[in-house]
């Protein structure tokens, strides 16, 4: 009985062996599968990666690291941020600029019907002392005298360029005194010469200053600051301008308002308005009074010159009878009635008298170009 048990102990020990270790074979197939398929995953998972690797590393040279990127892009903001002030700079001087130029057109452009002595559009102009506002100024004063250069010519009765005159004559209105002088005749031979150093010599042949030969200039304006030996203050613009034909144009116009000059109440400032203009004559001459043609290889050429002189004050015109003191002619004892004819006649004879005089250095300043020039 006892041997019974003891097999039938064994038998089922070994039957509980045998289904355990059917247990754990299909434990170890299961885990077998799972561990191949999750095999297959990671190979695929690594099989991406490193083909990623292999296309970042054929195109490692061309890419750039973040480092210099960040770099790149600090640099290119520093130099955005300068321009961005530059030109926030530049827009606030071009409003400023803008605002004075306003400023100074209201003030010179008014127009006026007649060619009276006081029309601000040309005549009575002014600079300001910033840079680029000042050129502006004198540019456009410039520009307005060349393209009065006809009308004035044509108000003063100059006559067609056939022709010779010449004229001196005074406009006495207000109490104040304006000079007018007005020539026209044949240029002769070597005027080119002349007239490139009429511009720096301007001041000598106004009868001003002839030492006076050296102005401040910027390209094609000059602009003449000078004291006379009589105490006249003179800021003069000069430019000239070349013509189709081959002519010239020369333009000069006193500043009468400077914000880089103080002049004091007592101060004598000379007003000048001076146009000269070398046109081309026809081939036709008029010969006391009839006409023949007659060759020329190149034409005959007329100068035209008109010239407008009057002294002022800071405070207004100077009057008839300081100018009768400048000329020399007391007219403290003259009635005010005959005042200006006294004036007239005394004015007449003294400046024929030194007409001669002019025209001697008008000689020598066309001499010494020529010479210059040879």
């Amino acid at each position: 009985m006892k041997r019974l048990e003891r097999r039938n102990r064994v038998l089922k020990q070994r039957e509980y062996d045998r289904h355990m270790k059917r247990l754990y074979r299909q434990k170890e197939k299961t885990e077998r599968v799972d561990l191949i398929y999750e095999i297959d995953e990671l190979s695929r998972v690594v099989e991406s990666m490193l083909e990623r690797r292999r296309v970042w590393e054929a195109t490692k040279g061309t890419r750039v690291a973040w480092k210099d990127i960040c770099m790149g892009l600090r640099e290119e903001s520093g130099l955005s941020s300068a321009q961005h002030a530059a030109l926030k700079e530049q827009v606030h001087q071009y409003k400023a600029l803008a605002q004075r130029m306003k400023i100074w057109v209201l003030l010179n452009a008014m127009p006026r019907v007649a060619l009276d002595g006081r029309v601000s559009t040309w005549r009575d102009v002014s600079l300001m002392a910033h840079p680029t506002s000042r050129q502006l100024g004198k540019e456009w004063i410039a520009k307005q005298l060349i393209h009065q250069t006809k009308a004035v010519f044509h108000t003063y009765g100059f006559p067609t360029k056939t022709e010779n005159v010449f004229f001196f004559d005074l406009v006495v209105e207000n109490e104040s005194v304006e000079y007018i002088w007005g020539h026209q005749y044949d240029l002769r031979d070597g005027w080119e010469a002349f007239m490139t150093s009429l511009c720096p010599n301007l001041c000598a042949l106004l009868m001003l200053d002839l030492t006076h030969s050296v102005p401040l200039n910027d390209g094609s304006l000059y602009l003449h600051q000078m004291t006379t030996v009589a105490g006249e203050f003179i800021n003069l613009i000069a430019t000239s301008f070349q013509k189709h034909d081959g002519g010239s144009i020369l333009v000069a116009q006193s500043v009468a308002d400077d914000e880089t000059i103080q002049l004091t109440n007592g101060s004598v400032v000379r007003h000048v308005s001076f146009w000269y203009d070398e046109a081309l004559k026809s081939t036709i001459n008029a010969i006391r009074g009839d006409i023949y043609a007659q060759s020329h290889p190149h034409g005959q050429w007329k100068r035209r010159t008109l010239l407008r002189q009057r002294r002022l004050r800071p405070l207004g015109w100077v009057s008839l009878q300081e100018e009768g003191r400048y000329w020399g002619c007391d007219l403290t004892q003259v009635p005010p009635d005959l005042r200006e004819s006294v004036f007239r006649r005394h004015v007449f004879q003294t400046y024929y008298m030194l007409d001669r005089t002019s025209f001697s250095r008008f000689q020598r300043i066309e001499q010494n170009a020529k010479t210059t020039q040879a």
